[in-house]
């Protein structure tokens, strides 16, 4: 009967351990990241690929969106118009694949910067 309390005695219960028994560890900024240049330069680069990001979506959407114009403009049945939306996807899909290529040649960000 004692070696069954001194087991139950041996582990630890960690279920009921308090806020103050855990440790929180909380993360200061650097002293090089209080600079307000470099917090300009920060949020203008965000504003830079935000401002990419939101073209790279609206040039993917802007076809099927507008393909109703678009064939009232250039008077072109559903086919035809089909496979306009068709050579646009296919010419992202052959861009996309050199940008691959030259992301692995130069720099990345240089070509992500020059679009």
């Amino acid at each position: 009967d004692d070696s069954s309390k001194s087991n139950t005695q041996q582990i630890p219960n960690v279920t009921n351990a308090t806020a103050s028994e855990t440790s929180t560890t909380s993360i200061k900024p650097s002293a090089k990241n209080d600079h307000p240049e470099q917090l300009c330069l920060r949020r203008a680069i965000l504003m830079y690929f935000l401002c990419v990001y939101f073209l790279l979506f609206m040039d993917r959407s802007i076809i099927p969106a507008l393909m109703e114009q678009i064939k009232d403009y250039y008077n072109i049945n559903d086919s035809k118009a089909g496979l306009l939306g068709s050579v646009f996807v296919l010419g992202l899909l052959n861009f996309s694949l050199v940008a691959a290529i030259l992301s692995k040649t130069f720099h990345p960000m240089s070509v992500i910067f020059l679009g």
